[in-house]
């Protein structure tokens, strides 16, 4: 049996590891208009705009994807602004 997915959905909480996997490799995303990441797990969902996240960590794990979708060229879905109070 072959198994092909031909879109790869990402999010948040996984992301990072992988796009560090693929850096210490020295391998890029392959098929990076393949790809589609949300940020979706982290977001507040009171209707305050923009988005305010409280905690430290949190903030970074929600603009992470931006600077990796950014450089291997993946559409990203995501809030238009984070805010840390």
């Amino acid at each position: 049996m072959l198994l092909y997915a031909d879109l790869h959905l990402m999010n948040e909480y996984t992301s990072p590891q992988a796009f560090s996997a693929l850096d210490a490799r020295g391998r890029a995303v392959r098929r990076p208009r393949q790809q589609l990441a949300v940020v979706s797990h982290i977001i507040p969902t009171h209707a305050q705009t923009p988005r305010v996240i409280r905690d430290a960590a949190s903030l970074l794990q929600a603009q992470n994807p931006a600077h990796n979708c950014e450089r291997a060229g993946i559409r990203l879905f995501a809030a238009r602004a984070f805010v840390a109070v």
